[in-house]
């Protein structure tokens, strides 16, 4: 009898549970998507004429900098996957 009686509490708490779940990701889904960041314009891209399916994209910022003539820029260094050298995914660096 107390087995029955520990499966079915398992099994009530599991229910409960899962429509925790399901209710928590229905509210917080959408929060998510609303949170992405907007897709950067304008961008310069300069496509690597060594490096095959390298690049450098980046953009003028006109943070912090106040001094006159001087410029900033950041972006991302973009570098291919290379299985040949034990780097199976693409890297992404940031510079500024």
């Amino acid at each position: 009898m107390r087995g029955i009686q520990t499966r079915l509490l398992i099994t009530m708490f599991s229910s409960t549970l899962v429509s925790s779940f399901s209710a928590a990701a229905t509210i917080i889904f959408p929060l998510g998507l609303a949170q992405a960041p907007p897709t950067p314009t304008g961008l310069t891209v300069i496509d690597s004429a060594i490096f095959k399916d390298a690049s450098v994209s980046f953009k003028e910022t006109h943070i912090c900098e106040t001094t006159d003539g001087v410029k900033g820029y950041s972006g991302y260094v973009n570098l291919p996957a290379a299985p040949n050298q034990g780097r199976h995914y693409p890297v992404h660096t940031w510079f500024w």
